[in-house]
């Protein structure tokens, strides 16, 4: 992709002028739109882990605004000198505070979320509000942790309570103030007031706080508390709420790991329909993101084209949560999908899919803190419990694929390369304990195979079993050492139980035989092996 090409969702927003009409009747509020109370309980029941997740507590101290001044500290004179004394103010949170990291429970994290949750409250309550902005900071922070990846969703559900608490209590402050600021001691400020009615006290305390939080030093942090107080933005003007969507939608583009950019979304996506749901038709267009998608053989294509777009950038990381992410959706595959009047079977997709996965795999160096070909394993296990049609071969036809895969491995360099990425051939060089592991899992593999094909023929499904059996004969004269005895009594075994039924594919035959002829007059394969083929006649 061209550096300068804009993502869609940009391009979009810059030829829109985003006007506050009329709801249109596509508006997602209709039947289709599914409220956050009902999501919300859902992700949290799906999205869990025994893994140990990583906190860092922190001693978060007062810091400015004990007394309750909105501002949240004493006025400096000058700008220079009031971004300088944010600026102080947040950086005691980054540098000053004691900080530990924890490895925690899914049950002790959530529980440090909801302490984290009760501390704001209690701080706002003395009036404390650098403390609470400090908490949300702190908060916002665990969303740029992906390494459980499994548990994100519901560890997103958890930190967004804390944002959202965060925003209602400086809207109902800001709200509180801008009433008591009112003349008259009889007037009421309605709920869907203008900001022209907002008294400029009030709303030179709405602006501190975006200041407070437009000083904050990291991006992430930053952009979901000031989306946590977006709605603040009404005590202003009425076109702030426009221009700040457009502005934050470009700070997503600096957001690296496609997950946390993705929740990023998701996020400004849900609040913008709070606050103001007629900018919604605009936003959820363009804030798709592939979990949120229905089908899922488009997620899964998804997964595996942005695994490769960010191989391809270097981002291996991300490239093995994208990979990480399709192998886990694959249990979700359905039997069957409706076509026309009838089911149909989805097991011919998923063995397409399957080897496309494995040609994205190919080039993809592994972790070395997880083990070899840790994607690969993991793919393997996902096959081996998939409820497979037992008149279906497609799982065997992808462990052949397999093999093809495990024996490119095998190679001093691999034939498919990304630039700028060293795969697992540079990886590993000649590691003698690597070609083990690769002999080991093509062993494994090839007995599945072979044990498949023996209860083919225990079942009377010859035609079956011959087609297989030619299938692996072809898989071993192009990847397998024939000239090894083993391998070349293996090959041949398999040729012969292929023809001794007659219901091999004849022509695929002859062609397999001529190349085993031009790879024995190269002396690639013994003579000896291609004078014992032979072709069953078909009278």
């Amino acid at each position: 992709m061209a550096a300068a090409t804009l993502d869609p969702l940009s391009a979009l927003a810059a030829k829109i002028e985003i006007k506050a009409d009329a709801p249109s009747a596509h508006h997602p509020d209709n039947e289709t739109f599914e409220p956050w109370a009902s999501k919300r309980a859902d992700i949290l029941a799906k999205f869990q882990t025994s893994e140990k997740l990583s906190f860092t507590a922190a001693i978060i101290t007062g810091g400015g605004g004990a007394g309750g001044d909105d501002d949240m500290g004493a006025r400096p004179s000058g700008v220079s000198e009031k971004m300088k004394n944010r600026l102080e103010q947040l950086d005691d949170f980054e540098e000053g505070s004691v900080k530990e990291m924890l490895s925690l429970s899914q049950q002790e994290y959530t529980k440090r979320i909801e302490d984290l949750n009760q501390t704001l409250l209690g701080a706002w309550q003395q009036d404390q509000r650098v403390k609470a902005l400090k908490i949300v900071i702190q908060c916002s922070k665990f969303l740029v942790e992906t390494s459980v990846m499994q548990f994100y969703p519901s560890k997103f559900v958890l930190i967004t309570d804390v944002l959202e608490h965060f925003g209602q209590l400086v809207y109902d402050r800001l709200f509180l103030k801008a009433q008591q600021m009112l003349p008259g001691s009889l007037k009421k400020l309605s709920e869907d007031f203008s900001p022209d009615q907002i008294p400029e006290t009030a709303k030179e305390t709405a602006r501190n706080w975006f200041f407070k939080i437009a000083s904050i030093r990291e991006l992430v942090p930053r952009f979901y508390v000031e989306i946590s107080i977006l709605k603040c933005y009404r005590f202003l003007d009425r076109e702030e709420i426009p221009r700040a969507l457009k502005r934050l939608v470009n700070m997503i583009r600096g957001i690296g790991d496609p997950l946390v950019s993705s929740y990023a979304r998701c996020y400004l996506t849900r609040i913008a329909h709070d606050v103001v749901p007629t900018l919604t038709d605009y936003l959820w267009t363009c804030f798709i993101t592939i979990p949120s998608l229905q089908s899922i053989f488009t997620r899964l294509q998804l997964y595996v084209l942005c695994g490769q777009t960010a191989l391809l950038n270097q981002c291996l990381s991300q490239a093995d949560g994208f990979f990480k992410a399709a192998i886990a959706l694959l249990p979700e595959m359905p039997k069957t999908v409706d076509s026309d009047i009838k089911q149909k079977s989805t097991e011919p997709w998923i063995g397409e899919f399957l080897n496309t996965l494995l040609s994205a795999l190919l080039p993809a160096p592994d972790n070395p803190e997880v083990g070899v070909l840790y994607l690969l394993r993991g793919l393997l296990n996902v096959v081996q419990e998939y409820d497979w049609d037992k008149a279906s071969d497609t799982k065997f036809g992808f462990y052949v694929n397999v093999l093809s895969l495990l024996a490119s491995h095998q190679q001093d360099e691999l034939l498919i390369r990304v630039k700028n990425v060293d795969s697992n051939d540079a990886l590993y060089g000649s590691d003698p304990k690597y070609f083990h592991e690769l002999s080991t899992m093509s062993d494994t593999i090839l007995n599945e195979i072979l044990n498949h094909l023996k209860s083919l023929g225990d079942s009377k499904q010859h035609r079956r079993q011959s087609e297989l059996s030619l299938t692996l004969f072809a898989e071993i004269i192009h990847h397998g050492d024939v000239k090894q005895e083993a391998m070349m009594k293996l090959a041949l075994n398999l040729w012969n139980l292929a023809q001794s039924q007659g219901l091999s594919d004849p022509k695929y035959a002859a062609r397999l035989m001529e190349l085993v002829k031009a790879r024995a007059s190269i002396n690639l394969i013994s003579a000896e092996f291609a004078s014992k083929l032979y072709l069953q006649s078909r009278t």
